[in-house]
């Protein structure tokens, strides 16, 4: 488990660097406003992938689930229209 983890930290620096080269390469600051958005139940599992990986510094990560099962469950007050 910890290899893993330490794996994927490597891998995850690896992917920031390869993530900053295109940008300078593009003419990109480093520095730009970028989102990403996951929709559904696949978006929401690779958002968190992303998360895990420390992809949430350099962009800004937005999950948007669709599925109102798991909505009523995360906000049982809430009023839905």
């Amino acid at each position: 488990m910890f290899h893993e983890v330490e794996k994927s930290s490597q891998e995850s620096k690896k992917l920031k660097d390869e993530i900053h080269q295109q940008m300078t390469k593009r003419g990109l600051r480093p520095g730009a406003n970028i989102t990403v958005m996951g929709v559904g139940g696949a978006g929401r599992n690779a958002i968190r992938n992303m998360r895990a990986r420390g992809l949430d510094r350099p962009v800004k990560l937005v999950a948007i689930d669709t599925d109102a099962g798991s909505d009523k469950k995360r906000y049982p007050n809430r009023k839905r229209s």
